[in-house]
Order: C-alpha cells, then sequence, then structure tokens
C-alpha cells in the first residue's frame, strides 16, 4: 500500500512565509530550508513509527513529530 502525505493549507501557508524568511536572511536559504523540509517529509514517509509521540497529546489520536535537520521545525503529523 502506497502512503499520501497530506498538507493542511494552514501548514502550507506557515512552510512558504518561513521559506520566503530564510531567502531574506541569505540567498539560497530559503530553499536549503524547504528541502530540509522535503527530507524530513521523506524520512517520515519511510517510517513513521520512528518519529516521536507528541507530549501531551493522547496516545490514542497518534500525533507524531519529526525533527526537521539544521532548521529549528518539527513536522507534527497523524498517521491514519
Amino acid at each position: 500500500m502506497s502512503q499520501r502525505l497530506i498538507v493542511l493549507d494552514d501548514a502550507e501557508d506557515e512552510l512558504i512565509e518561513a521559506e520566503k524568511w530564510y531567502e531574506r536572511q541569505r540567498s539560497g536559504l530559503g530553499r536549503e530550508f524547504r528541502t530540509a523540509i522535503d527530507e524530513g517529509m521523506e524520512r517520515l514517509l519511510k517510517a513513521p513509527h520512528a518519529a516521536s509521540p507528541i507530549v501531551n497529546v493522547p496516545a490514542f489520536i497518534g500525533a507524531r513529530r519529526i525533527f526537521v535537520k539544521r532548521f529549528p521545525y518539527s513536522i507534527v503529523f497523524i498517521e491514519h
């Protein structure tokens, strides 16, 4: 079975704004940020259970997070 990733509109908007902010800090940094996000998403698709459960969220919800390398962001997801 193939896995699919659905990104909420609010999350996509936040991602675009962060990418623009990093690009204003240094040319090319926005692209590096986006690459780090894409790599994080690939990691979670390959091994979603390797991600950390989110503290203070009931376990039955199944909320997890994977940290983005190099940038102070994490990708929060719920596996269905």
